[in-house]
């Protein structure tokens, strides 16, 4: 989408004075201020709409899902809401992943968020086996 809204601006008169940025919009002559490209392709869609395809503007694509996490969790009908894989309660990702990766921590401290496997000991046992195996051991058992 970057592309789309650079065609409209042109990057060789990009003025930044501290952290205040301007560029030139190429259909008014204007220099428009921008903090981040939203910020131009909001000036292309208010003042611009009949120069500019506003649906190609507006349509954003899919989130790709990239985190590790997306191994342990499912979408769910609901928009940006993903169902764990093990326990199958349903939690929000609309901004991040962060919500997921709690839940694996705090609910399921067995389960790295990076593999797709348990976590293992040294010995390559598996965690919570091991760890009841050496409270039987204390205990005497």
């Amino acid at each position: 989408m970057g592309d789309i809204i650079w065609k409209m601006f042109d990057k060789d008169t990009i003025e930044i004075k501290g952290n205040d940025r301007k560029v030139l919009c190429v259909i008014c002559g204007n220099m428009i201020p921008y903090t981040i490209m939203s910020d131009l392709k909001q000036h292309l869609i208010k003042l611009h709409s009949n120069y500019v395809n506003v649906l190609e503007l507006q349509a954003h694509k899919p989130r790709v899902n990239v985190s590790h996490v997306w191994k342990h969790f499912k979408r769910t009908d609901c928009k940006f809401y993903a169902e764990c894989n093990y326990c199958n309660n349903n939690f929000s990702y609309k901004t991040t992943v962060a919500n997921l990766k709690k839940h694996l921590n705090r609910v399921h401290p067995d389960i790295d968020a990076k593999a797709d496997v348990i976590k293992t000991d040294t010995n390559g046992e598996d965690s919570e086996e091991s760890r009841s195996e050496e409270e039987s051991n204390v205990k005497g058992e």
